[in-house]
């Protein structure tokens, strides 16, 4: 389902939510040929809280992972706008993703980071 008033968009044949995840595949495509990344992942997917009855699992898909050669870690993205950059439900799922892994998402808005 693409996001809301955003405009789906397929490049190497993949289908991003937004235009704005386009342009930044092609950015981190660009960084991935340069050597500054490697390991790029479209939309991993991660389980933060089985399904445990009357509760539903709760799932979280990310816009990117690569491994960053430069800081010489594993990041994980989120491409936002600047529409939906306060958005109240990621909010509470980036807080969950840290608690259960450590692991901070991190927020590129238009091309620059949060």
């Amino acid at each position: 389902m693409a996001k809301i008033n955003h405009t789906k968009i397929i490049i190497d044949g993949i289908e991003f939510a937004s235009i704005s995840e386009g342009k930044r595949y092609r950015e981190l495509k660009l960084m991935e040929r340069s050597g500054d990344i490697k390991d790029l992942v479209c939309h991993p997917k991660f389980l933060l809280i089985p399904k445990k009855k009357p509760l539903r699992e709760l799932k979280y898909t990310g816009d990117f992972e690569y491994w960053d050669c430069k800081r010489g870690m594993l990041v994980l993205e989120d491409v936002k706008n600047k529409w939906n950059a306060k958005d109240a439900k990621f909010s509470v799922i980036r807080r969950v993703f840290y608690f259960i892994t450590g692991r901070i998402i991190e927020v590129v808005i238009m091309g620059g980071r949060k």
